[in-house]
């Protein structure tokens, strides 16, 4: 995936494998809820921000709520580098990926 395609509050795909022949995939499904969202002096480089669905529907996008608030929430969201983006896809991409391991004979 590419940094200029990703969109706001859209659900992304990052899959991966359960054991290392990949005949066990992993989907991992993610919200994109923004960029650089939370900076510190030891924040070099751009970061962007993904919430897990689960969370996303049930409290809502997590900047939406002060960090004193965040507190009392089971948020679960994750940051990804630049370089980790590149793994995400959306379904179609998703489904492509699959059907490559299933012609491997992996799943």
């Amino acid at each position: 995936m590419k940094l200029e395609e990703l969109k706001l509050y859209q659900c992304y795909y990052d899959l991966s494998s359960y054991d290392s022949c990949g005949k066990y995939p992993r989907i991992d499904t993610c919200i994109y809820i923004g960029k650089n969202l939370v900076k510190d002096d030891r924040d070099d480089e751009d970061e962007w921000y993904f919430q897990d669905p689960d969370s996303f529907f049930e409290y809502g996008v997590y900047t939406s709520y002060s960090e004193n608030e965040r507190k009392n929430i089971n948020y679960d969201y994750f940051i990804l580098s630049k370089e980790q983006i590149v793994n995400l896809c959306k379904v179609k991409g998703l489904i492509e990926k699959l059907m490559i391991m299933s012609s491997k004979g992996s799943i």
